[in-house]
């Protein structure tokens, strides 16, 4: 907020390095692809409503080279994001590069979700979110990192549940 962090670039002697657009990433990201940018990193910081980030990752995704990483902060205490982390995990073309602090498993719970998932059937009863956890995909933490390994694979019926 009012520049703190451009100032903090500044003062790393990072600020040829970097563009900055103070602007909507809604605006700019298209703005970029027509281009043709490509880029090996992004770092989303941004709002915390899904449907805002599930159009910033959308670009990002076209606009991130093969083996480029992003960055989502704030996972964990952000339903918004910690959805959209969990459904982009999932992407065949996307591997859990990193997480700050470590992915970490909470005890509560634990033993009755292990008691719940020996019985048969309980995908037909149980959501997703509640049977395929943060900690088992690897996202259980503030800061997640994700990999592009690959580029877009799926077919036109592709989903996943999260």
């Amino acid at each position: 907020m009012g520049g703190v962090g451009l100032d903090l670039i500044r003062q790393a002697g990072y600020n040829e390095k970097i563009e900055f657009y103070e602007d909507y990433c809604y605006k700019i990201l298209p703005k970029l692809l027509d281009q043709d940018r490509k880029f090996d990193f992004a770092y989303i910081d941004s709002t915390k409503q899904f449907d805002w980030l599930m159009v910033d990752f959308f670009f990002i995704d076209k606009l991130l080279k093969k083996g480029g990483v992003i960055v989502f902060d704030d996972v964990a205490p952000f339903p918004g994001i910690r959805k959209l982390v969990r459904y982009v995990s999932q992407f065949p073309d996307y591997k859990v590069y990193d997480c700050c602090p470590q992915n970490s498993n909470p005890h509560y719970g634990g033993k009755m979700l292990s008691l719940l998932k020996s019985f048969g059937k309980t995908k037909k009863y149980l959501r997703q979110d509640i049977l395929l956890t943060e900690f088992e995909l690897g996202i259980s933490s503030h800061c997640v990192a994700l990999q592009k390994i690959n580029d877009d694979s799926r077919d036109w019926q592709w989903h996943k549940d999260f």
